[in-house]
């Protein structure tokens, strides 16, 4: 039987690096933090126990058409799997476990990283175009994530007395165009660097993009229903702390 489309819920798991199990270079995980950091058995054991509850693991494009009332989710349990800031280990660990499930992820795609260009965060390997290209043909979607990955509710206090209403619309559009000129597509999804939203900041995300996705806790297992605001959609934090036993709780509130 399939559940009434207004009543149903989806969670979102935000990852932001797969790591191999011997990785050196595999950051701490502390609480309270929001890293998205795991390891390769980690990530398998969590795409393992979707399979095994019969999630259907849907993009954001989905996510967006069953908003808009635009298109039904397929029947029984759905998650999205989302990845901010393309990282190299995300393509190469992440997503060979997700094909053998069947399941598309979402990259939220930091563009001057992408490009090589942004010296700050290329201390890790990252996705370049050609990376993302491959995601985007194997049926991933493709969101935006700014150019810089600049804080953009900080940004519009212009403590530094630059106009931080222009610095947004710079790395929106930037990076909406970059995505255009390397994919050949207008990316329709956006996630809050760093989970800094606030509504003037959204005031800014509506007019580029279909919907737009913050952060959650990993303890706080608060899911999407047809009600929540398109651009307020919830990721939870999905890192080392998240437990068998946490990820099983938060799989049974969306299951039905």
């Amino acid at each position: 039987m399939i559940k009434d489309e207004t009543t149903r819920q989806v969670p979102i798991l935000c990852y932001h690096r797969v790591h191999r199990d011997d990785d050196a270079e595999m950051p701490s995980v502390v609480a309270g933090r929001y890293c998205g950091h795991v390891t390769c058995s980690v990530f398998r054991r969590h795409m393992t126990m979707l399979a095994k509850r019969g999630f259907t693991v849907v993009t954001h494009q989905i996510v967006m058409k069953w908003l808009y009332g635009e298109a039904v989710l397929p029947s029984g349990p759905i998650a999205c799997i989302d990845f901010d800031d393309n990282r190299l280990n995300v393509f190469e660990n992440a997503h060979p476990v997700m094909n053998e499930y069947g399941f598309k992820g979402t990259v939220f795609v930091i563009s001057r990283l992408a490009d090589g260009d942004l010296p700050l965060m290329q201390s890790y390997p990252w996705m370049n175009w050609e990376h993302l290209g491959k995601l985007s043909e194997d049926g991933w979607t493709i969101g935006a994530h700014t150019a810089s990955h600049l804080k953009l509710a900080q940004m519009l206090k212009g403590a530094d007395g630059i106009d931080g209403s222009k610095r947004i619309r710079d790395e929106l559009i930037n990076c909406n165009e970059a995505i255009k000129r390397e994919l050949g597509f207008k990316p329709q999804h956006f996630a809050y660097p760093s989970g800094d939203w606030s509504e003037e900041v959204e005031s800014y995300v509506v007019r580029y993009y279909r919907t737009a996705r913050d952060w959650r806790g990993d303890d706080q297992f608060k899911l999407n229903s047809f009600s929540t605001n398109p651009y307020r959609l919830i990721g939870i934090n999905t890192s080392m702390n998240m437990t068998d036993a946490m990820l099983s709780r938060l799989l049974e509130a969306a299951a039905f």
